[in-house]
């Protein structure tokens, strides 16, 4: 017996990106310790390394790499970029994903992403997983927690 869709009850459903949609966690822990290497600082377990996902670039880097002396922030972060944009075709996206996607689209729902990346960061994302077409060009975002919590409780 085929089952009926359900109401939609939201308008607009932004989703986090990494770790949500894409996995990307062993990239990005890989990425993180191939930098803060090679700018000479102690190279972070896979788990410290992976606790920062989800920050913002520096914030994340200057967690995970505590001994790279500020003055090295830009550095750190070029050659996060460098190892990342290398490999940033190697992750994809979570299974299911896409067909849920579609199913949302094709129920009307606005959708979107919340992260910590650069537009160009999410630009070059949404093109490796075919998901321009889904996504509206809006500034990529990671909001506090609080205003979200807040609306679902109100």
């Amino acid at each position: 017996m085929p089952t009926k869709p359900h109401p939609r009850q939201f308008d607009l459903i932004a989703f986090d990106w990494d770790g949500t949609l894409f996995d990307s966690t062993a990239l990005i822990t890989r990425c993180i310790q191939s930098a803060v290497r090679d700018v000479g600082g102690t190279v972070p377990s896979d788990q410290d390394a992976a606790y920062v996902i989800g920050l913002g670039l520096m914030q994340a880097l200057a967690h995970a790499a505590p001994d790279v002396p500020q003055s090295q922030y830009p550095e750190l972060g070029a050659r996060y970029r460098h190892h990342y944009i290398a490999h940033q075709n190697d992750i994809s996206l979570f299974e299911g994903v896409l067909p849920m996607l579609s199913d949302l689209k094709s129920r009307q729902h606005w959708l979107s992403v919340a992260t910590g990346k650069s537009r160009r960061g999410l630009d070059d994302a949404l093109k490796v997983a075919a998901l321009q077409s889904m996504m509206p060009r809006a500034p990529p975002m990671k909001p506090p927690a609080s205003p979200i919590r807040a609306c679902c409780w109100s």
